[in-house]
């Protein structure tokens, strides 16, 4: 928004202001023309999310999450002709290892982070809800770290 506003920080800020106050906002023509040039957006519904998936799998012998397969499968319908298209993996496919096992008949190993716990007891702390009991609770946890 900022970069289309022509980096007019009090437009921008009119436009998110106006937006939430009335839950909708009308773009003047020139900054839904600078949008619209630089901003695109596909839906990808989940029989191609498992599609990618498999596809992934079988062409480059990846596991992928399915945020990750939604990029790749949105990727696959830009433009390249002005560039290169990137799609960043999001989430570590364990993360959804029933959808993901689904699709390719095995679960997906574990994330290396949550292997290493190994069979550690779970552990859970509740904390009051204010930012002062927060911070308190995040403060005395790295200290043991």
């Amino acid at each position: 928004m900022f970069e289309a506003a022509g980096r007019d920080a009090a437009r921008t800020r009119s436009v998110f202001e106006t937006f939430a106050r009335d839950g909708a906002v009308a773009f003047e023509p020139d900054l839904l023309a600078a949008l619209r040039a630089a901003v695109s957006a596909v839906s990808i519904d989940e029989t191609e999310t498992r599609a990618e998936i498999a596809r992934a799998h079988a062409e480059w012998g990846r596991v992928v999450c399915p945020h990750t397969a939604v990029a790749l499968a949105a990727a696959r319908r830009q433009d390249r002709s002005k560039g290169p298209v990137v799609a960043l993996s999001t989430a570590h496919p364990s993360k959804f290892g029933d959808f993901v096992g689904d699709v390719l008949g095995f679960p997906p190993e574990p994330a290396p982070v949550i292997a290493a716990l190994g069979d550690q007891a779970e552990r859970m702390t509740t904390v009051e809800a204010t930012m002062e009991a927060a911070l308190a609770a995040m403060t005395a946890f790295t200290a043991r770290t």
